[in-house]
């Protein structure tokens, strides 16, 4: 192996490892929370949550007495399923 097939390995060593390093860091998660008691705007604020941040989890935890506030959350589960409902 010649100086230059090395010298090119190595430089192109680097320039992945340099590139792995910053696709890491650029795939960062967060986690959200959210508590519900009877509110009928849920989906448009929980679309515009998933339009910000479109790589993270929510949680969403349900203690609406309306039952429309349910089929929302089931219907926004199911177009984002980052979504997660806890219900009591």
């Amino acid at each position: 192996m010649g100086i230059y097939s090395l010298l090119f390995v190595t430089v192109s060593a680097i320039i992945f490892f340099l590139i792995l390093i910053w696709a890491v860091k650029r795939e960062s998660y967060s986690f959200k929370s959210i508590r519900i008691v009877n509110d009928r705007n849920i989906e448009p604020r929980l679309r515009l949550l998933m339009l910000k941040n479109p790589r993270s989890e929510i949680v969403v935890i349900n203690k609406s007495e309306f039952s429309e506030t349910g089929e929302i959350l089931d219907k926004m589960r199911y177009d984002f399923p980052q979504i997660h409902i806890v219900t009591y």
